[in-house]
């Protein structure tokens, strides 16, 4: 059962959302009920092909990983839009702290996994440099929310 849903079911529904995702956001046709009935129609085609699935398969970790980066940053992004109560400065600070005990935890092994061999700082110092960033963030941003 679980072989079928990694390859049947998974590739189906993620063709599935990006093909009707991509036809909404395009607005090539009016009606939902025909963007629907192609979208699923590329879905069944995309995962009777092999290939293809195994190409879905290996792009399903980063993509997913790539959606979760832009709704961070997205999410990110809108609590500096003003709204009715203003910029909320507390879960900005909240979340800068998180970060900060997440780079402390696990910031080694990431700069170490992700930093190119010839970079010019060494992992410990990038990570001094990481950290004193969100320090000084979080001390902007509490002081923001002091000031109202």
């Amino acid at each position: 059962m679980a072989l079928d849903l990694m390859t049947f079911i998974l590739p189906f529904l993620f063709v599935l959302a990006i093909v009707y995702g991509a036809l909404e956001l395009a607005s090539v046709f009016k009606n939902k009920k025909v963007i629907a009935i192609i979208a699923i129609v590329v879905a069944f085609f995309s995962v009777s092909n092999a290939a293809v699935v195994a190409t879905i398969i290996a792009a399903m970790p980063w993509a997913a990983l790539l959606f979760i980066i832009l709704f961070f940053i997205k999410f990110v992004l809108s609590m500096f839009k003003p709204g009715q109560g203003g910029r909320d400065y507390d879960l900005l600070v909240i979340i800068l702290g998180l970060l900060a005990i997440f780079m402390l935890s696990h910031g080694t092994q990431l700069i170490q996994d992700w930093l190119p061999g010839g970079f010019p700082v060494s992992e410990e110092n990038f990570i001094l440099i990481i950290g004193i960033v969100i320090i000084i963030a979080i001390f902007l941003t509490a002081y923001k929310s002091s000031k109202g």
